[in-house]
C-alpha cells in the first residue's frame, strides 16, 4: 500500500480576466513561482507588451511581485486527484487598468524618446489613449549610467521644461526641441530628445546638481 503523502500535492489557483489559472506540483515555491509567471504572461498579452524572463528577480522588482500576488489564491496542500475548488483557495477577482500594467512590466529599455510628449506622457501606440503620464511611475535606470551589473528603478518625482536647462541637443547640437521634458528621480535625470531620438541620461551630480536642491 502506497504512502498517503506520495499522494499530496501543492496547489494554487489565480484569476486573471475571468480566466483561471491552476498550478499544481509538489514544492510549494516552485508552484507559486509558476502561477506567477502564468499571471505575468496572460497580464502582458492583454495589454499587448513582451512578457520579460526573470521579471521578479532582484529587490527593485519587489512592487512587480506585490502586484502578481493580488490575483493569487492560497497555495493549499491536497490529495492530487480532488477537483479543483475555486472557492476554497480564496481566490480574488482582481481588478487592473491597462496603464497599471504596461507602467510595472514594461522594461522601459526599449523606450524611444519620440514617443515622448511635453506634458511628461510616454505614448506606447497610435492611439491618443494609448499613453501613460510617467508622474509617480518608475523608470528603468540603464546600467551605463548607474555603472552596476544590473539596471534600476527609480520614481519619476518631477518634470522639468528641457529648454530651461539644455539649449542644445548634447547629441546632434541641434536647438532643443520644443515641449522637450526633463524626468527627475532622486538620483538621476532624463533628457529624452526627439530631434535625434536619443535617450540622454545624467547623475544628479552631473546634470546642474545646484538648481536641483
Amino acid at each position: 500500500m502506497s504512502d498517503s503523502s506520495e499522494s499530496k500535492i501543492w496547489r494554487i489557483v489565480a484569476r486573471v480576466d475571468d480566466e483561471i489559472i491552476v498550478k499544481e506540483g509538489n514544492r510549494k515555491v516552485k508552484v507559486v513561482r509558476s502561477a506567477r509567471n502564468a499571471v505575468v504572461q496572460k497580464l502582458c498579452n492583454s495589454v499587448g507588451i513582451d512578457y520579460e524572463y526573470g521579471w521578479w528577480k532582484g529587490r527593485r522588482n519587489v512592487g512587480k511581485v506585490m502586484f502578481v500576488d493580488l490575483f493569487l489564491g492560497d497555495p493549499l496542500m491536497v490529495m492530487k486527484d480532488d477537483e479543483v475548488e475555486v472557492e476554497v483557495h480564496n481566490v480574488p477577482n482582481q481588478f487592473y487598468l491597462v496603464d497599471d500594467v504596461r507602467a510595472i512590466f514594461f522594461t522601459g529599455e526599449s523606450m524611444k524618446a519620440e514617443n515622448f510628449d511635453s506634458f511628461g506622457f510616454y505614448h506606447y501606440g497610435e492611439g491618443d489613449s494609448e499613453k501613460y503620464h510617467l508622474l509617480g511611475r518608475n523608470l528603468t535606470i540603464p546600467t551605463t549610467i548607474t555603472g552596476s551589473k544590473s539596471s534600476e528603478e527609480e520614481e519619476v518625482i518631477a518634470l522639468c521644461d528641457g529648454e530651461d536647462f539644455q539649449i542644445q541637443c548634447p547629441n546632434c547640437d541641434d536647438d532643443v526641441p520644443f515641449g522637450t521634458i526633463i524626468f527627475v528621480t532622486e538620483n538621476y535625470r532624463l533628457l529624452p530628445t526627439a530631434c535625434c531620438n536619443q535617450m540622454n541620461w545624467y547623475t544628479a551630480e552631473e546634470m546642474f546638481a545646484e538648481d536641483w536642491a
